[in-house]
């Protein structure tokens, strides 16, 4: 399964007192906690450090036999442990390099957001925003993007909000009312730029994470 901040796992194990758990997680923040996990525990967490693509070789070394599985739990995405981290650049709630990279050590050579967001041209862009995030308006928020780096580099999570909430439509900012009203949130302009930056992050990290890709190998 993959760990994340081990809420999953630790709930499994408090109820299954015989289980064993692979964790498995490409986040080298969330293999150590893993580890400490397994610690406590007396080695029922076996912490496994990579990607879903990289799953079988990682289950080949442990001698894991084919069919010895019983369940697999995905939670793909990010969790709330790396949205927390304003350092790492996954929510654009809080200021921090625009990076967003869940193995940047691991493969420094892979982009990181911001280069995503400085290089790529406009369809490009719109294109990740389209086949990610279903956005209507990717073409209109890939304009404002490419406007806006002309002017300055983004390289802050703060910079993507605020070129994210500037080319918002009308029609965006009436649907945000209810998540509004459901927040309790009382600024308007706070709610568009919550609700469209956080979704423009996704579809930015999602893209240059392979996120969907490495699902997909994992099942074929």
């Amino acid at each position: 399964m993959t760990f994340g901040g081990g809420g999953h796992t630790k709930a499994i194990l408090s109820m299954v007192p015989e289980v064993q758990v692979l964790a498995l997680d490409r986040d080298p923040t969330a293999i150590s906690l893993a580890e400490k996990l397994a610690k406590e525990t007396s080695g029922r967490v076996t912490p496994l450090l990579g990607r879903f693509s990289e799953l079988e070789v990682l289950l080949s070394d442990l001698k894991v036999k084919p069919g010895s599985v019983d369940a697999v739990l995905l939670d793909a995405g990010c969790s709330s442990m790396q949205m927390d981290q304003a350092e790492r650049g996954f929510s654009l709630s809080k200021d921090g390099p625009l990076d967003m990279r869940m193995d940047g050590d691991r493969y420094p050579e892979m982009p990181s957001a911001a280069d995503v967001v400085d290089t790529l041209d406009r369809q490009a862009l719109a294109s990740i925003l389209t086949a990610y995030g279903e956005e209507r308006h990717a073409r209109k928020i890939a304009s404002a993007i490419v406007e806006a780096r002309r002017i300055s580099p983004i390289t802050r999570t703060q910079q993507l909000a605020n070129v994210v909430a500037g080319s918002s439509t009308l029609c965006r900012f009436i649907s945000c009312s209810v998540l509004q009203a459901e927040e309790g949130l009382h600024n308007m302009s706070d709610v568009g730029k919550m609700y469209l930056s956080e979704k423009t992050a996704q579809n930015v990290d999602l893209s240059h994470n392979s996120s969907l890709f490495s699902l997909l190998h994992t099942f074929l």
